[in-house]
């Protein structure tokens, strides 16, 4: 996102909630402390929407509980928003952003489908069907370009 790779959350002993940037178009190879999310959290999404950053899940490997909460980093503020407190338990998804909604596979022993409206603020259960269980990590999504 404008040329900065983000790191957010993670677990290291201890779930965190710490966000820092790489911006890649200097040599110095510097990494910039940003504002710390709301919730710590590991096993999140994270998706660019809007020129904003939005992280959905995860979970807090220290006492096992899930993240619940969407929140969203708006780069020229260094400030993160909770957007939605009460979303589903899901965490080690994996998501892709098209015409603007999050769509979010598979996670911790799932095989759902789901896709987040950041407009409506608001989750839409698509399938619990999937053809094999995308267990944590497991999976990954993008898009073709249209000529493929």
């Amino acid at each position: 996102m404008n040329d900065h790779i983000f790191v957010t959350g993670g677990h290291a002993s201890i779930t965190r909630d710490c966000v820092y940037a790489y911006d890649s178009k200097y040599k110095a190879q510097v990494w910039l402390t940003k504002a710390s999310m709301n919730h710590k959290r590991c096993q999140h999404t994270l998706d660019v929407l809007d020129g904003k950053l939005c992280a959905i899940g995860g979970k807090i490997l220290d006492d096992d509980s899930d993240v619940t909460s969407v929140e969203v980093y708006d780069p020229e503020s260094d400030q993160w928003t909770l957007t939605l407190s009460d979303g589903p338990n899901l965490h080690g998804a994996s998501s892709l952003v098209i015409s603007n909604k999050i769509y979010l596979i598979g996670g911790s022993k799932s095989r759902q489908v789901m896709v987040y409206d950041a407009d409506e603020e608001k989750f839409e259960h698509i399938t619990d069907n999937l053809i094999c269980d995308c267990n944590t990590n497991a999976s990954a999504v993008m898009t073709l370009p249209r000529f493929l």
